[in-house]
């Protein structure tokens, strides 16, 4: 049975900061990404960020493929 989720991402200052050989903010897009790949059927995602306040990003709930696209393209 699908699920609804919703992805928050900090696109503050401090997630530029390193971890290794990529950002703290490469490796929550990777994190969001895998949730996304291993949600059941039927399942829905939105996104929201987050820095000095939330940002809704509107697309279409059930396209996995545009959230996936929407994550990769956040700064």
């Amino acid at each position: 049975e699908g699920v609804d989720a919703v992805l928050v991402l900090d696109t503050s200052y401090s997630m530029g900061a390193r971890d290794g050989e990529k950002t703290r903010f490469e490796r929550a897009q990777e994190a969001a990404l895998s949730v996304i790949d291993n949600l059941p059927a039927g399942s829905t995602v939105q996104v929201v960020t987050c820095s000095d306040r939330a940002t809704y990003i509107p697309f279409t709930p059930t396209n996995l493929d545009q959230a996936r696209s929407t994550i990769r393209g956040l700064t």
